[in-house]
């Protein structure tokens, strides 16, 4: 792993797996996109689709070369898992959501690893997360309000839904940088679970 040592130069950073699009995936969104259809929304492209474990927020190379180093001597010995994405839900006000996101079932393995990487960031110096975990995977983020009726009537439609199984085998840190349709992540590093 190369990092660059300029160390005045900040990264936008967190940890997280990646989610690979599938045929459910793809389903869903165009299903969602023809509902709220004139509404001004930002879609997430599938190239970034991912689950994040810790968001970690402007990180200089010092403290990414410390990440790498303190995750990979601990998460490297976790071995690979499979996680299931079922459902819809939303952050934010009912009438203007901040995020729309397809749900994580219940997944040990999943909240073993966050639990590890929330240890290992705080050693490294990040502060303490307050927020309980919520793994979710964004879809898109509504701009706006007026939401409320059709987001209340997509989530019960949804609710249900099963979007399929995911193999998680690999940790990786990711920096967020501007493009020109919105964010675009880039792994700064993988880690492979065993």
């Amino acid at each position: 792993m190369e990092i660059h040592r300029n160390t005045t130069e900040t990264l936008r950073t967190f940890i997280g797996v990646k989610i690979e699009e599938n045929q459910q995936l793809t389903d869903l969104v165009s299903g969602l996109k023809a509902r709220l259809s004139g509404k001004p929304i930002k879609w997430v492209s599938p190239h970034n689709y991912h689950i994040t474990l810790r968001f970690l927020g402007s990180t200089t190379p010092e403290q990414v070369s410390k990440i790498y180093n303190a995750i990979n001597a601990i998460v490297s010995s976790h071995k690979a898992f499979m996680l299931t994405l079922s459902g819809i839900g939303n952050f934010g006000r009912p009438d203007a959501p901040a995020v729309l996101w397809a749900g994580v079932e219940k997944n040990d393995n999943l909240e073993v690893l966050a639990a590890v990487i929330e240890t290992l960031v705080r050693e490294v110096g990040f502060p303490e997360e307050l927020k309980p975990f919520a793994p979710h995977l964004t879809l898109a983020r509504p701009k706006g309000n007026g939401y409320a009726d059709i987001v209340k009537e997509l989530e019960n439609e949804f609710s249900k839904i099963s979007l399929g199984k995911f193999t998680i085998s690999s940790i990786f840190l990711y920096k967020s940088v501007h493009g020109q349709g919105g964010p675009i992540y880039l792994p700064i590093f993988e880690i492979p679970l065993l």
